[in-house]
């Protein structure tokens, strides 16, 4: 076999497997991108069904809320109704890390971060980043004593800084 002729077949191989490679790139982009728009497809679907049939009612998301979680020295505290969205839709809107960083860098947590309220609305407690203090009012306008509020004050500041810290150290997702 000549030289020439050598070189004319390594070149077609060449050529046809270039191609092959070339078409099964095609059909698996193409594979990918139908699987994606049924997946997507089936989630609007369920939403959709969801809300349609009314699968979780207003009230019934008031109960949950209502629920009494913990109660201190004999007042019972629920859950934050002004909460975050749901689990589900942050996973769907790509939201869970922008939260999860928000949340724990202090840098990004605004001036009152934590507002919780218990049933009768009588006890709220405040945690002003500013100055890193604790109080805690009640409608009688009675305060925390002092060495308690010391106390929570120098918590915070500890837990704060450890997170942050933690926060900055910890490899981000790609």
């Amino acid at each position: 076999m000549s030289t020439r002729t050598r070189n004319k077949i390594r070149e077609y191989l060449y050529v046809k497997k270039n191609k092959l490679q070339e078409n099964n790139t095609i059909r698996s982009t193409r594979n990918a991108f139908i699987g994606l728009v049924i997946k997507m497809a089936f989630m609007a679907a369920l939403l959709v069904v969801q809300q349609a049939s009314a699968a979780i009612k207003k009230n019934e998301v008031q109960e949950v809320q209502g629920e009494e979680i913990f109660k201190v020295e004999g007042v019972p505290y629920m859950a934050n109704p002004d909460g975050p969205l749901s689990p589900i839709m942050l996973y769907l809107g790509k939201k869970v890390d922008y939260i999860y960083k928000k949340r724990m860098d202090s840098l990004e947590i605004k001036k009152y971060p934590s507002w919780r309220t218990d049933i009768t609305n009588q006890h709220r407690v405040i945690f002003n980043l500013s100055n890193d203090k604790v109080y805690k009012f009640s409608i009688t306008g009675k305060r925390v004593p002092t060495n308690t509020v010391s106390y929570y004050t120098t918590l915070i500041r500890v837990i704060s800084g450890y997170i942050s810290e933690s926060v900055r150290n910890m490899p981000t997702r790609q």
